[in-house]
């Protein structure tokens, strides 16, 4: 017989455990107690199993305690370390801060003549062009400094949805096949409303557009960066996780999702798109840690 436990420190200094009885198997259960690397990391993985249920009940008992006494004293995650118990032994997945690996970049003399062209050039843009890119970019800049999963998930969608927010794109055949039967029904009925339906109908017509699905794939269409299909999937199940947090409050955000043999990130596709929806190229920065495409053209200095 062992346990399972989530062992939760919480900052008003008490100590809570949140305990689960189990039953092992008799070799498990004597590979544990001879303290072995591989029972231990499996009696870990068991514990992990209700990771979940686990952490709703520390937010549960958490979030009463700053909403009835205050927030402060439950500001700071001091421990969230799985550990499971058998005895006198023990099995702890030590974990600490996520780091985040810096890359060797050094400008040299070259891009420091470049920066000098290119202030000058970004100065010359209007005020309402700087506004308007200027929101976009501020995400990103959100994004790239954000440690939190969740919060770099919205700081990386948001400014992708907002480089959607003009794409119309074209009603389809059947509809338009639809508005104008309704349109001859408008003129042979109306009468002395026809003017008026029409106008209200119109309305409605300019009212619909694609879904942002469907919004996303007319502009990688348009964009036509190489193996832009993905893209559009990738996009699909981001949006889905993105549904899952706003409309459910699923916080159990990917910024990776495989696609076939390859894997896309949020990063890259909100950067790639993001920078040819503004300059209308793919002359984004280079990363050893994430592959892009291939520059389709010399770089622009100013966003379109």
């Amino acid at each position: 017989m062992s346990y399972e436990i989530l062992h939760i420190v919480f900052p008003l200094g008490a100590h809570r455990s949140v305990f689960r009885e189990i039953d092992i198997s008799a070799d498990l259960f004597e590979a544990f107690s001879q303290n072995k690397e591989q029972a231990n990391n499996e009696l870990i993985q068991l514990a992990a199993r209700d990771e979940d249920e686990y952490r709703l009940v520390a937010d549960f008992m958490s979030g009463v305690i700053g909403l009835r006494y205050h927030p402060q004293f439950v500001l700071k995650l001091l421990n969230e370390n799985i550990v499971a118990l058998c005895e006198a032994n023990q099995a702890i997945n030590n974990c600490g801060s996520a780091i985040r690996i810096l890359e060797n970049i050094q400008l040299n003399e070259t891009g420091i003549e470049q920066l000098k062209l290119l202030f000058p050039a970004l100065g010359s843009v209007t005020d309402e062009l700087a506004q308007s890119t200027g929101k976009i970019l501020g995400w990103l800049l959100r994004a790239w400094s954000e440690k939190d999963a969740v919060a770099k998930f919205n700081a990386l969608f948001i400014p992708l949805e907002m480089t959607l927010e003009g794409i119309r794109g074209e009603l389809p055949q059947e509809q338009l096949v639809q508005i104008g039967k309704l349109r001859d029904l408008i003129g042979a009925y109306a009468g002395e409303d026809e003017e008026q339906l029409n106008s209200c109908l119109d309305r409605l017509v300019n009212s619909q557009r694609p879904s942002l699905i469907d919004r996303f794939a007319i502009f990688a269409r348009e964009a036509n960066m190489p193996q832009w299909e993905n893209d559009v999937e990738a996009f699909k199940r981001f949006n889905k996780i993105r549904n899952g947090l706003i409309h459910r409050g699923d916080a159990r955000v990917r910024l990776h999702v495989p696609i076939g043999e390859e894997t896309r990130a949020l990063g890259d596709l909100t950067e790639r798109y993001v920078n040819f929806a503004l300059f209308g190229d793919t002359a984004i920065y280079k990363s050893a840690f994430q592959p892009r495409p291939p520059i389709s053209e010399p770089p622009n200095d100013l966003p379109q």
